[in-house]
């Protein structure tokens, strides 16, 4: 959509959200974006404001008027950093999890490709599941996602980023293989359904589960599935029991020749 422009020849900008400015990446390692880096401290609070909203009262309560009425804000401050209510979901939804993210994916960075730091990351994962609050959040906002046709896709950028962020946090490179992206991905999808499964149920009943036995179960299953793609042991390198299978088929004894004398 093009710009109108003024008497100078200058475009004019359309009223409501300002353009962002590029999101400063928290982990410039990893390259993860921070969907809070462009806010303005009045913004923050507008969000805050409305994330506190949709925990205590539910999803109902999000609405303009409410929202500015609860952040001390005019309902003209709140589209004018969010554009609209749905541009203020977004973002809120973006922003749930993300810091608690970003702070496990830095302290496992450091850990050489294994599966010491598969079984860190996999550790540390216990705690984003056990932010009941960010959880209640994001439970709210979801089933409205899957029914809006803005927010669902937003909503599956966000699960693509989750999967991509958990291949790189446990130190695997993603192939140009398709088959191999394919089934590294898989795995990444089946952790972050086991971290939603798990924080549906601890939000619901913290006591009613044992998440902790339950992480230390995902532990080697996620390192085997990595493993099997050549995923943990670093550079792509198949790992041993595959070489071994490939030089056996290699082996001349294999074929039917007599041993060497």
């Amino acid at each position: 959509m093009q710009e109108n422009a003024d008497a100078t020849g200058q475009p004019q900008r359309k009223r409501g959200r300002p353009p962002k400015s590029p999101a400063r990446p928290e982990h410039p390692g990893l390259a993860v974006e921070n969907p809070l880096s462009t806010l303005s401290p009045t913004a923050r609070c507008i969000l805050e404001t409305a994330r506190r909203l949709l925990v205590e009262r539910g999803f109902d309560a999000l609405t303009i008027e409410r929202i500015a009425l609860e952040a001390g804000e005019t309902k003209a401050s709140v589209t004018h950093h969010f554009g609209s209510k749905s541009g203020l979901i977004e973002t809120l939804f973006d922003s749930l999890v993300h810091d608690a993210y970003v702070a496990l994916v830095a302290a496992v960075d450091g850990m050489p490709p294994g599966e010491e730091r598969v079984g860190a990351y996999i550790a540390g994962l216990r705690t984003i599941a056990e932010d009941i609050d960010a959880y209640r959040a994001f439970f709210q906002i979801a089933p409205h996602a899957l029914r809006d046709p803005q927010l669902r896709p937003r909503m599956a950028r966000l699960y693509e980023w989750y999967r991509e962020i958990t291949l790189k946090a446990c130190g695997v490179t993603l192939p140009d293989d398709p088959e191999g992206r394919r089934r590294l991905l898989a795995t990444a999808g089946l952790v972050l359904a086991a971290v939603d499964g798990l924080a549906l149920q601890v939000a619901l009943d913290p006591a009613a589960v044992d998440d902790e036995y339950a992480f230390e179960l995902l532990k080697p299953a996620v390192q085997r599935a990595l493993a099997a793609d050549g995923a943990a042991n670093g550079a792509g390198e198949p790992p041993a029991h595959q070489k071994k299978r490939r030089l056996s088929k290699r082996s001349p004894r294999a074929a039917g020749a007599p041993p060497a004398q």
